[in-house]
């Protein structure tokens, strides 16, 4: 008789004949356990990608310039043409954003700018040229979409934008959701480009700018369209733009200046009348300065 003793006999000196090591486990017991540890470690996998998901924000760059610019945020390039929109995924903390145009030249720096976890909106807009819009969006028993251009607040020359509680970001809302278990409305938030609301109001800077003097806010307009020709002079489209604003704010001839209720102050006027011989196409304007009673000057197109 052996006296090599199986790993049953030992667990019965030790434990009892009733002990759980007596009788090895079934086929379908270990396929049982090992299953559940799998179906445990996919549900963690899983749950870690989800947590990953949330924590990571959506950065959305926005370029509404009609030039080339390249937007750095941190270790992140983003290249952009004109008037474009790029996102990527992105490490929540704390970056310097620099901003170029397509020959390297600077056009702004911003440093220690936070970019927080767990945030629905994330956006940057090159030069605060760009409008974006946040709204409310209500949805009624009879399921029908119904938005409210008085609840509708466009983000005008800010740079990064960050919003949390936000249900469609940079996409258009759907015209209707299950309502069910709800109250009468449902109000749900949007944020994006204006265009996903609906608006004809270009985004872009020249839309920016469109939208500022509808809102009377001239002075910020008129800074805004001098920042653009600045940057982009030689754009037809920027000399256009301030010709006819110009000529809107600027009696020509032997006409006294006559001041319009949306067409900001004298000196901003001045301002931007000064960048106009340098524009495409060039073409002078010259201000009346009314606040001395003479009027010496017109201001004529080439």
């Amino acid at each position: 008789m052996s006296n090599l003793r199986t790993f049953e006999d030992a667990g019965v000196e030790l434990f009892g004949s009733d002990s759980p090591v007596s009788k090895p486990l079934s086929a379908a017991a270990i396929l049982f356990i090992g299953v559940g540890v799998l179906a445990l470690a996919t549900a963690g996998w899983f749950g870690f990608n989800h947590y990953q998901t949330l924590r990571r924000p959506v950065v959305h760059v926005l370029n509404p310039l009609d030039i080339r610019t390249t937007v750095t945020i941190g270790t992140e390039k983003f290249e952009l043409k004109p008037r474009t929109e790029e996102s990527r995924v992105m490490e929540p903390g704390t970056y310097d954003i620099t901003v170029v145009d397509g020959s390297g030249a600077p056009i702004s720096k911003e440093t220690a700018k936070e970019i927080p976890a767990f945030t629905d909106v994330v956006a940057y807009n090159v030069a605060g040229l760009g409008t974006l819009r946040d709204s409310t969006v209500t949805y009624r028993k009879d399921r029908k979409l119904k938005t409210d251009p008085d609840k509708s607040f466009p983000h005008v020359g800010e740079t990064l934008i960050v919003k949390d509680d936000v249900d469609f970001v940079f996409m258009k809302p759907p015209m209707e959701i299950s309502t069910r278990g709800t109250p009468p409305t449902k109000i749900q938030y949007f944020f994006g480009l204006p265009a996903q609301m609906e608006s004809q109001m270009p985004w872009q800077w020249e839309g920016t700018i469109g939208a500022l003097f509808y809102a009377d806010q001239p002075e910020k307009a008129l800074a805004m369209l001098i920042k653009v020709a600045a940057l982009d002079g030689k754009n037809v489209r920027v000399g256009n733009v301030t010709r006819r604003v110009l000529q809107n704010c600027v009696s020509y001839i032997d006409f006294p200046f006559i001041t319009k209720e949306n067409c900001g102050s004298m000196s901003s006027i001045a301002a931007l009348a000064t960048k106009a011989g340098s524009l495409e196409p060039p073409f002078e304007a010259k201000v009346f300065d009314i606040s001395s009673g003479s009027g010496e000057g017109s201001g004529s197109g080439k």
